[in-house]
């Protein structure tokens, strides 16, 4: 059976994507480090601007609805990339090269798509909070200095400065700072907690502000909703996936993200959770409401809040631009967009291979959003595109596992005929090992066996994508799906193809 190779990349394409990936890994780190990338993600801006926030408006015991709620969304999550990383060869590339990889590039480029949008809209996100970060320093400029300059200047003035970083700096910025940030957000963290604020004497987990009131610097504050709030405070919790973006860089990546990233989610629980009570206990729901940054009113010694927030801001937005060109790279490098776009895209610098077009893209984007300039707007859109990519993760990796040959007891009793089962598996006695099959084209007549060579990837390789994943472009009657071989010794599989 022939297929038609036009819409296959070629072997030097081929090879380029995969070289790129290798020429990423740079092995030696460990589960630490995914640990300490995640963890300096989840206590990130977020935590300091709006888990008050959410205790004014919503409630005690609706942000810890919230903060089960998003978890019920991202640990699955991290579970299916936590079974995908220690079931294949993980390579560097990060969260989309694991999808693409296990669910093949029609549905890992769909994702691929949405995690880029969501990765880059997060470079706006953080640069917003950091000029937050900022307020008591441009008070202090305007009232003893005289210069006055508008938070819209801060957004653009760093938005630009990480522009210049990128395209001159790349990947190098930074990296290295990372232990030191986590430093300055476990010092803050611990200045908030041992700060007491005004103790309240009458508790109650259901007391938000009114639907409407003033504050005391006249400005007027509607009350927002559960779904409103859960919106503007679940990219916090997408600080899991941020671990997988050193998936080039680990020894054993197939030990280190699983458990890094789940030690990562358990402490962000506890800390997330101890962060709600102590506003709770600290403050009332009209405190909390009018100053988003009032965390720096309880804290012992106040101007650790605006440090920590800042170490946070800039690190996720470091985080955030060094790996949205990547993975639009690796996107081109996949051939997932036209021609004329990926050519351009998949192009690195020829000295570090650094994704100068593609970090181009991220900044326009990043430019476009920080226009915004409203926290709760961007934090809404990031949503959207997270709960996207988390949804499509979690759908394949759950139709993947339902039609899993695990599914099937070693032993079943199999006739000397190939049988096709509901799930599009192929059942053959004794065959080679480490083998997959490829279905081809299914006649009236019956078909038969044909060596393919071995799998190979595809332009348009589906979940299951093998040798024959093309012939199915070539003959409107043909498919192409799994195949699971089994004997006596459990599961096997081979690259044939029925025709």
């Amino acid at each position: 059976m022939k297929t038609d190779g036009a819409d296959e990349p070629s072997g030097d394409e081929h090879k380029g994507a995969e070289d790129y990936f290798h020429s990423m890994q740079e092995k030696g780190l460990g589960t630490f480090a995914v640990f300490m990338t995640a963890i300096s993600t989840i206590l990130g801006a977020i935590l300091f601007l709006r888990f008050g926030f959410a205790v004014a408006h919503v409630g005690l015991l609706w942000t810890m609805a919230i903060i089960v709620l998003g978890h019920l969304v991202t640990i699955p999550t991290a579970l299916a990339v936590a079974e995908i990383a220690t079931n294949q060869k993980v390579e560097g590339g990060g969260a989309y090269y694991m999808i693409s990889r296990s669910f093949g590039l029609s549905i890992g480029g769909a994702i691929g798509i949405a995690l880029f949008l969501s990765q880059a809209i997060s470079v706006a996100f953080y640069i917003i909070a950091f000029t937050v970060s900022t307020r008591d320093l441009l008070e202090w400029l305007e009232v003893s200095r005289g210069i006055v300059i508008a938070p819209w200047q801060v957004n653009y003035g760093f938005m630009t400065l990480l522009t210049l970083l990128m395209l001159t700096k790349g990947a190098q910025v930074g990296v290295k700072a990372l232990y030191g940030v986590v430093a300055v957000l476990v010092v803050a963290l611990l200045s908030f907690f041992f700060g007491t604020g005004q103790p309240q004497g009458e508790l109650d987990i259901l007391r938000t502000i009114d639907a409407s009131f003033i504050t005391a610097d006249g400005r007027t504050i509607e009350r927002y909703s559960f779904i409103e709030v859960f919106t503007f405070i679940f990219p916090a919790f997408t600080g899991i996936a941020a671990g997988l973006g050193l998936s080039g860089d680990l020894k054993e990546p197939a030990r280190a993200i699983p458990r890094g990233t789940l030690w990562a989610t358990v402490t962000g629980i506890v800390v997330y959770i101890i962060v709600a009570l102590k506003f709770w206990v600290s403050a009332t729901p009209e405190q909390l409401a009018s100053d988003q940054l009032y965390m720096e009113s309880i804290a012992i010694w106040p101007p650790l809040i605006p440090i920590g927030l800042a170490a946070a801001a800039i690190s996720s937005a470091l985080g955030s631009v060094i790996i949205a060109p990547r993975t639009l790279q690796a996107l081109a490098l996949d051939r997932i967009f036209p021609k004329a776009i990926g050519l351009r895209l998949k192009r690195g610098r020829k000295s570090d291979n650094e994704p100068v077009i593609a970090s181009i893209v991220t900044c326009v984007i990043g430019f476009v959003f920080v226009s915004l300039g409203d926290i709760n707007a961007v934090a809404e859109i990031i949503s959207m595109f997270f709960m996207v990519t988390y949804g499509a993760i979690c759908s394949g990796e759950l139709v993947r596992a339902f039609c899993s040959q695990s599914q099937l007891p070693s032993d079943l009793p199999l006739p000397l005929v190939v049988e096709l089962d509901w799930c599009g598996h192929l059942f053959l006695p004794d065959v080679p090992d480490e083998l997959q099959l490829c279905t081809g084209k299914l006649g009236d007549h019956g078909g038969h066996l044909q060596w393919a060579g071995p799998p190979r990837r595809t332009r348009h390789g589906g979940p299951f994508s093998g040798a024959c994943s093309s012939s199915s472009r070539a003959n409107s009657s043909s498919f192409c799906s799994a195949v699971t071989l089994l004997n006596s010794t459990g599961r096997i599989g081979a690259p044939w193809c029925l025709g």
